[in-house]
């Protein structure tokens, strides 16, 4: 299952990316789809507080 993320700068509500981690990692200009969900992992720890990360699941996006 796919899922829509969020990303903002905890600082001032700016949006970063928004999309797939595909999509994201394009935005943000990661190296790899393992690099951003590396970066999600330590966002939702509390060990990066640059950021803000907000997960849904696509199928629900969708309406299905």
């Amino acid at each position: 299952m796919k899922n829509y993320y969020a990303v903002y700068l905890r600082k001032t509500d700016e949006l970063v990316a928004c999309g797939t981690s595909a999509e994201c990692v394009k935005q943000m200009g990661l190296k790899s789809v393992d690099s951003f969900y590396c970066l999600i992992s330590h966002v939702l720890a509390g060990y990066n507080l640059k950021y803000e990360v907000y997960k849904e699941p696509f199928n629900q996006l969708e309406g299905a």
